[in-house]
């Protein structure tokens, strides 16, 4: 009789996507479980034409749930989903504890047998574009609950290397408007209050230096990587494109581009860096080439050529909020010395669910609202949010598009 792991790839195989549903033995997985401890568990998610199989594993034991949903119905009320958050207007309640039901409460008497805190997510086709954050199980985001992370082919089990003790910060900003971009006037907030530049420096959270505007290349990036900081940091707009990896690319302060062809034919090595951020929008999308197939996102290929880390986004964020956000990542991170990157996205989350009162009068910008129309099995993601001088950021529109990919610790 075949076990989980050999149905599993055996289904794996009808796919051309094997890299991205790779399940690792499961002696392997929960010998690196073991080792990572935090009570974390991993989560695989394969989607067939009728059904959506659930596999966890723990430190002890590998199990499966199915759930009978069709592809197109799960792919469906996901897309739906992501186009209600698009609007912090719109109550995502209903939407969110549905999916809760089909995604995470056929396992959830598991996980609490489990003891589970850390939750790894290796996520397949649709599903990656779902924040799993979001889902409400009628008390709570799920975010509230756990501690969660992406787990992808591209980390492999380098997910159990503990990170530097001490960190440094390459950060770099575009602030101005670039063509027919709108400008960033948050980003250089964002960065002092991240980077801290020398002794006299009384804002920011770890030393480093700042590439902001003009200063923002692709030679500064590559000094950087090649000064092995552990930290890079990148406010910024990123335009994805459908067509080829040559379409979609990071603008950079200059006014030049580095395409997602650029870093990956130059070979960009991002094997020193434990944490690479990326506050922009769609940074954890991918797009459609010309021929159907997918398009690798930015997280994935930074991971792919060494990046241990990575914080991505799902959708275009906002400007202000990202830079609130993202200090106050940073900084739960710093204070406390046992703290794990997932615990420190989670707290940031946290500040915002529980509306914490901020200035409303200002109005946001969009970082990357140029994105050109990418299909994802059926449908379109179309319009702008409303961002209209918010009193606070507990909807999921402010905090759910941040993922945590690869290397958690």
């Amino acid at each position: 009789m075949l076990n989980i792991t050999e149905l599993f790839f055996r289904n794996c195989l009808r796919s051309a996507k094997v890299k991205e549903k790779r399940l690792e033995k499961p002696k392997k997985l929960q010998q690196a479980l073991r080792v990572l401890g935090h009570s974390a568990v991993a989560i695989h998610y394969l989607i067939t034409n009728d059904k959506l199989r659930i596999i966890l594993t723990t430190p002890e034991t590998q199990l499966a749930r199915d759930v009978v949903i069709s592809s197109k119905e799960l792919n469906r009320k996901i897309m739906d989903y992501r186009s209600t958050l698009q609007n912090p207007r719109n109550n995502p309640l209903p939407q969110a504890q549905e999916l809760y039901q089909i995604v995470l409460a056929p396992i959830v008497k598991d996980l609490q047998q489990a003891r589970a805190k850390t939750l790894m997510l290796s996520l397949d086709g649709v599903m990656r574009y779902l924040p799993v954050a979001a889902l409400h199980d009628g008390e709570c985001y799920l975010t509230e609950r756990y501690l969660l992370a992406i787990y992808t082919a591209a980390a492999g089990l380098d997910i159990k290397d503990e990170p530097r003790e001490q960190w440094r910060v390459g950060g770099f900003g575009l602030s101005h408007a670039v063509r027919n971009l709108e400008p960033l006037p948050n980003v250089p907030a964002e960065l002092e209050g991240i980077v801290r530049r020398d002794r006299l420096d009384p804002d920011g959270v770890f030393p480093g230096v700042i590439y902001l505007d003009e200063a923002f290349s692709r030679g500064t990036i590559e000094s950087v990587l090649k000064e092995e900081y552990p930290v890079v940091h990148i406010a910024s707009h990123f335009e994805l494109k459908s067509g080829t990896n040559q379409d979609s690319h990071l603008v950079l302060g200059d006014g030049t581009t580095l395409s997602l062809a650029q870093i990956r034919e130059n070979d960009y090595d991002f094997g020193k860096v434990e944490m690479l951020t990326l506050s922009a929008c769609n940074t954890a999308i991918g797009g459609r080439e010309v021929n159907g197939s997918e398009i690798e996102n930015f997280a994935t290929l930074a991971q792919d050529q060494g990046a241990k880390g990575v914080l991505a986004t799902l959708w275009p964020v906002a400007d202000r909020s990202t830079g609130i956000f993202m200090q106050n990542f940073y900084r739960q991170y710093a204070e406390q010395t046992s703290m794990t990157k997932a615990e420190a996205l989670h707290h940031a989350q946290l500040l915002f669910i529980r509306e914490q009162t901020i200035d409303g009068n200002h109005q946001e910008t969009i970082r990357g609202m140029k994105v050109s129309s990418f299909e994802v099995e059926t449908k379109e993601e179309k319009g702008s949010p409303v961002l209209d001088s918010p009193t606070s950021y507990s909807h999921p529109f402010y905090w759910a598009p941040f993922i945590l990919m690869g290397n958690w610790r």
